[in-house]
C-alpha cells in the first residue's frame, strides 16, 4: 500500500476518541487502515455514534491526521464539540443517507422495502 496514492480514503472504525484517535481491536486491520490513511490525500473517517468513547488496542489514526468524522446525529452535541476542538471536522448525516435510514422510515421506498420486520441499515458506505 505504501506504493499507492489515492484522492481520499473512506475508513469505518470500532473506537473514536478525542485522545486515542481513530481505532480498531484488529492488529491487521489496523496495519492496512494505517497505510490506506497515509497515501490518501484526504481521509474521511465513518463512524456511527455507538463507537465514540470507545478506546481499541490498535490506533490506525489520530484525530488530526483525518480530515474528517462523518457520524449520524445521535452524537451528543458536547461530544461533537469535544472532538472540533482537538482540530476534527464533524459532519453529522442528519438524513440517514449515510449510515442507512432503517426500514419504515422512509415513505419514498417501495412497501417490500419499508418492511417493519428489519432494523438493518438499507445501505451504508
Amino acid at each position: 500500500l505504501r506504493q499507492l496514492r489515492v484522492d481520499v480514503a473512506f475508513l469505518g472504525t470500532n473506537g473514536i476518541s478525542a485522545e486515542h484517535g481513530f481505532s480498531t481491536p484488529d492488529p491487521h486491520e489496523g496495519a492496512v487502515k494505517r497505510a490506506m490513511a497515509r497515501c490518501a490525500a484526504q481521509v474521511f473517517v465513518l463512524g456511527d455514534a455507538s463507537k465514540m468513547d470507545n478506546e481499541y488496542l490498535v490506533r490506525f489514526a489520530e484525530v488530526d491526521e483525518v480530515d474528517a468524522l462523518v457520524t449520524d446525529a445521535r452524537l451528543p452535541q458536547e461530544r461533537a464539540e469535544e472532538l472540533r476542538v482537538a482540530g476534527l471536522t464533524v459532519e453529522i448525516d442528519t438524513m440517514g443517507s449515510i449510515f442507512g435510514r432503517r426500514e419504515g422510515t422512509d415513505p419514498t421506498l417501495p412497501p417490500a422495502a419499508r418492511s417493519a420486520s428489519s432494523s438493518r441499515p438499507r445501505w451504508c458506505w
